[in-house]
């Protein structure tokens, strides 16, 4: 066990099972004591999922068509964590560290007014397991048709989903502080220990913290239920006719409505909970109306030559309710728009280059979800907090948030040395620079000498607040490059392809007084470092693939090389905080089908089988240092390694 006394970390010294003083307790090393988390968890999360899929289109008329497209699934998803952590001081509540002050168990020579924090694992109830039940719905009619030279399309589309997830491996702090007060639970012994309560209306009986974590644990419950419904209805054709062309015009209207209903279990909202992430309950609705419109104008033609430009605009209303009174209703406003000009230089090179804008409204969690809590790794430019330390924090929503605002520019050109030979290039610039962007950047509470942050005795942070807030400013800009080349064969064909993402800037400000990060070639885990609330997680320099496929009477083959460039890790948690990179990665995946056309087996016709295998050669991820507990960038590979899929469909 680990206990704070007078802002002083201690550790049990080896062989210490149960301490009678603090002589038998050395100063905890940040470094060296560290859990392995990776060790009990389990790598691959169990999933079993099944799905039913129908999908039907009718010809009402020569000129008018529905159709229909429904899917339902099942998942079931079991994960894990390591035994679940816990500690008696300002979070969850005071009920553990005020019943261990008072323990009979309480080693000699500490006051029980010193004592600021006793940390325990639940090694006992084995790992802290979450599963989720999960039923999805979709649901999608429309009808279309030409109307003279027009034409006309309108949907409607329903989601649905439910999902319950339970708990094991939690225990309720309000049973186990009772079990504290009364000796029947020692905090300061290590796991499973067994032994004779000293002091107390149960002195001279035994205690047995297995089986007191058995009487104290509970399976908590949450439910998380959406619902999505929208309606559209879209009109195209040619509004009249220009000197160099017709003006080709697309008009639209959108309607949709969301609902989340997120029901956590009390045991959570309380704070009563020895294990698990807390939350709030919370419901909100969202009522969006849009207007659309997108035109082709054709400015000039001569010989090869063509200049036309694209113009679309966008108008969206917003209303929020949340189901809480007592927080304000939110109203945005938004007019995007895009410029797009095209230019065919001649038959082999084309030129583009737009500008637009666009618009992100905050998440209904964002902006309603209450508070969740989890731990990450500070800097600490006032305190003595060590770099490796989790400092739990508080992540609140916030119904002030503007929408985020953004400036997009692409500049590309697109090279075709001769029309059927196959060959293809293209390279495209890009540059988004977004205003307002929603974050939860809890290091900047850290460097306000004035943030809401909570400091023990010896100055070291343990607890941090942060709401989600709107940043000064994120810059993203990139190359995209793609070359390809087909091969029309008899009854068949092959390709060839290869691309490459190449960013160049990845920066937010994440304040207006606030210095500039750069999250480019860096490695972050959004479950280990404080930034993560801040950035986008990894961002390679670089990210690539070269595919071929080859098609013949029905038959495809094909496969894909996948490459991610290396990363620079976190140095915080590598040996002596040396710097060190995480490996490029590079994994094949293939694919086989065969479609069945006019066989002499009428029951096959129009069906398909495809066999996939990704990551033939089971290439293990690079090993992260700074990844929370898996060792890997989860965000960026699986762990899964080489895996085998077999599917059929058939079109009645």
């Amino acid at each position: 066990g680990r206990i704070n006394v007078a802002g002083i970390e201690y550790v049990l010294n080896d062989g210490v099972t149960e301490p009678a003083s603090l002589a038998d307790y050395r100063v905890w090393n940040p470094t060296e004591d560290l859990y392995n988390f990776s060790e009990a968890a389990p790598a691959i999360p169990e999933t079993e999922r099944k799905s039913l899929m129908a999908n039907v289109t009718h010809n009402l008329t020569d000129h008018v068509e529905i159709w229909t497209e429904l899917l339902y699934s099942e998942t079931e998803f079991l994960n894990g964590a390591a035994p679940a952590p816990w500690s008696g001081s300002f979070f969850p509540n005071t009920l553990i560290i005020d019943a261990a002050s008072v323990s009979p168990h309480l080693p000699g020579g500490i006051a029980p007014t010193d004592l600021a924090q006793v940390n325990y694992r639940s090694f006992e109830l084995g790992t802290l397991d979450f599963e989720q039940e999960k039923e999805a719905f979709r649901g999608l009619a429309g009808i279309r048709g030409e109307l003279a030279e027009w034409n006309w399309e309108t949907a409607f589309l329903f989601i649905k989903t439910d999902l319950e997830e339970t708990f094991s491996g939690v225990s309720d702090a309000t049973i186990l502080s009772e079990l504290i007060e009364t000796g029947a639970f020692n905090p300061f012994a290590a796991a499973f220990s067994t032994g004779t309560i000293p002091s107390g209306p149960l002195a001279g009986e035994n205690y047995d913290n297995a089986a007191a974590l058995n009487d104290a644990e509970v399976n908590p419950v949450n439910n998380y239920d959406e619902e999505f419904f929208s309606y559209d209805f879209k009109i195209s054709g040619e509004l009249f006719e220009l000197p160099n062309g017709p003006l080709e015009t697309v008009f639209g209207i959108e309607y949709r409505i969301e609902n989340v209903d997120t029901t956590i279990d009390p045991l959570f909202e309380d704070g009563l909970n020895l294990g698990g992430i807390g939350q709030e309950s919370y419901s909100a609705d969202r009522d969006v109306r849009s207007i659309f419109a997108e035109t082709l104008v054709p400015i000039f033609r001569a010989g090869e030559q063509r200049l036309d430009l694209g113009l679309s605009a966008r108008y969206e209303h917003y209303k929020d309710d949340p189901s809480d009174p007592t927080i304000s209703k939110n109203r945005y406003e938004t007019f995007v728009y895009k410029a797009a000009l095209f230019y065919q230089l001649n038959e082999a090179i084309q030129l583009y280059g737009s500008y637009g804008t666009s618009f992100r409204a905050p998440t209904l969690s964002e902006s309603f979800g209450g508070s969740i809590f989890a731990s990450y790794v500070y800097d600490d430019p006032f305190g003595p907090t060590p770099d490796a330390a989790r400092v739990l924090t508080e992540i609140r929503s916030n119904p002030d948030l503007d929408p985020e605002e953004s400036e997009n520019i692409n500049l590309g050109i697109i090279f075709e040395p001769q029309e059927g030979s196959g060959w293809r290039a293209s390279v495209e610039y890009y540059r988004i620079e977004t205003d307002d962007t929603i974050v939860t950047s809890a290091q900047e509470e850290v460097n306000d000498p004035f943030g809401d942050v909570f400091r023990d005795g010896a100055g070291n942070l343990f607890f941090v607040q942060s709401d989600w807030r709107n940043t000064a400013e994120r810059v993203v800009d990139g190359i995209e490059y793609e070359l390809s080349y087909l091969h029309p064969q008899k009854s068949g064909y092959w390709e060839a392809k290869i691309g490459i993402n190449q960013i160049l800037t990845y920066d937010i400000q994440t304040s207006p007084e606030g210095e500039t990060i750069s999250f480019l070639g860096r490695f972050v885990d959004p479950r280990a470092s404080n930034e993560s609330v801040a950035g986008p997680g990894s961002i390679p320099r670089y990210k690539g693939y070269a595919s071929m496929i080859w098609n013949h009477e029905g038959l495809t083959l094909g496969g894909i090389l996948n490459y991610v460039h290396s990363l620079n890790d976190n140095a915080v948690f590598t040996i002596d905080g040396e710097p060190r990179d995480i490996e490029s990665w590079l994994s094949l995946d293939l694919v086989a089908s065969y479609e069945w056309i006019d066989s002499d087996f009428p029951l096959l016709d129009n069906s398909k089988i495809t066999v996939g295998i990704e990551n033939v050669t089971d290439e293990a991820p690079p090993f992260a240092a700074g990844a929370f507990a898996d060792g890997y960038d989860s965000s960026l590979y699986s762990l899964e390694g080489r895996r085998i899929s077999i599917s059929m469909s058939r079109n009645f």
